[in-house]
């Protein structure tokens, strides 16, 4: 099992289940920070060897690279499930760039994810099913924050202009994306799994609601923030 982000927010709560429910799997846990994850996993009823934490930054095309090249020589099982979670959202009215210049919410949680996906998908389970999952939080029009508007992905990528609220339209557009893009793995995967013969391939997305406390948007407001917003 495999998960991006998942050392705060629901996404630990998601690898802490799937740690307490399925004692025999092996977790890896990749994320910019440690976050004190390795100190709370100590204390589940597990083997300490069998959940593992490698720094990963999404931010960074070359990072990814390293990590797939140094994910592929370790000795771990075939991936089962992919959980693809991290993601930042600003709302302080600057454009953010990754160092590869891209818009970072959209660098980081659609760009980087894709290339990580692409460059894991080797080492995915072949005899057994697989699963990859993406959440996606206010993909959904109407929700409280401004609607996805996604016309060039140029635009997407590069934004040139800085106007309120921006920031949490590209967290929306970025979300967005991010949910054509599983529906498009879902139906490879769909024809992948008949030319292979019966391979089980799963791709889905879960777009939940508000959950205070995952640290997302770090440059929120007052009342943000006194949702545990931060």
């Amino acid at each position: 099992l495999f998960i991006t982000g998942g050392t705060s927010g629901v996404d630990y709560q998601c690898a802490l289940a799937i740690a307490r429910k399925h004692p025999s799997y092996q977790i890896t846990i990749a994320s910019r920070t440690d976050n004190g994850f390795c100190n709370h996993h100590q204390q589940l009823p597990r083997p300490k060897k069998d959940t593992t934490f490698h720094p990963l930054d999404l931010g960074s095309i070359s990072n990814i690279r390293a990590f797939a090249t140094h994910f592929s020589s370790s000795d771990r099982p075939p991936i089962s499930h992919l959980v693809l979670n991290a993601v930042l959202q600003f709302t302080d009215g600057e454009i953010h760039k990754t160092a590869d210049g891209f818009e970072t919410t959209f660098g980081i949680s659609h760009i980087g994810h894709s290339l990580l996906f692409h460059l894991l998908f080797p080492y995915f389970a072949k005899e057994a099913r697989s699963r990859i999952g993406n959440y996606e939080r206010d993909a959904r029009p109407r929700s409280e924050k401004p609607d996805a508007n996604f016309t060039k992905a140029e635009k997407v990528v590069r934004p040139n202009a800085k106007k309120a609220g921006e920031g949490e339209r590209s967290y929306t557009t970025t979300k967005l994306c991010n949910v054509i893009w599983t529906y498009a793995l879902a139906k490879r995967f769909s024809n992948l799994s008949q030319e292979s013969g019966g391979r089980k391939l799963t791709a889905m997305t879960f777009n939940h609601d508000l959950m205070p406390g995952t640290g997302l948007a770090r440059a929120s407001s007052v009342i943000g923030n006194s949702c545990g917003i931060r």
